[in-house]
């Protein structure tokens, strides 16, 4: 008989997002689980359960993480207990503070969503988005990892292959380095 436990967890912090993404079932309003947050206590009780094998914490699924006002709190418990923390952004909420804290709460990794090269092709499928906030949220963050000389977290820019963006690769990856 083999034993096995799990190794990586992902937990959702909130199943609220601002954006209307068409295939998102949070966005496009067929999701049927009531909206809410996960309790700082409920999740502190999951990590403590799982800590001794666990080494990688996913804080995101259907919601946008950073709508959650504790985030941090967790990201910082996790890795506190040695655990890799990563999440996913439509990076919306992310301002020069935001950044900082994000840098300082000691996530690992984070997915920036670009999903476009122009406010045009990114509302395609980000609708209720700001291009914008994105492109300022990419160099938010690596001004605070400058600052802080960090790191992490290690940034992944994703971008959707959409027919708004499948001829604009070379533009949208370059938009992404400069940032």
């Amino acid at each position: 008989i083999y034993h096995s436990y799990p190794y990586s967890i992902a937990v959702e912090p909130t199943n609220h997002c601002q954006l209307q993404c068409p295939e998102c079932p949070v966005g496009n309003k067929n999701s049927t689980r009531p909206k809410g947050n996960i309790d700082f206590e409920h999740f502190k009780s999951l990590i403590d359960t799982t800590k001794n094998t666990i080494f990688n914490l996913s804080l995101y699924f259907q919601g946008e993480p950073f709508l959650n006002k504790n985030i941090f709190e967790y990201i910082e418990y996790a890795s506190q207990k040695k655990i890799f923390v990563n999440t996913s952004t439509n990076a919306q909420c992310i301002d020069e503070l935001t950044a900082e804290k994000i840098v300082l709460s000691g996530l690992h990794y984070i997915i920036v969503s670009m999903d476009g090269y122009s406010q045009e092709s990114y509302s395609a499928y980000r609708q209720g988005g700001q291009f914008e906030k994105v492109i300022n949220a990419l160099q938010y963050i690596y001004t605070a990892k400058k600052k802080f000389k960090s790191i992490f977290p290690i940034v992944e820019v994703q971008c959707l292959l959409l027919s708004t963006t499948e001829n604009h690769r070379k533009k949208i990856i370059s938009l992404a380095k400069k940032h």
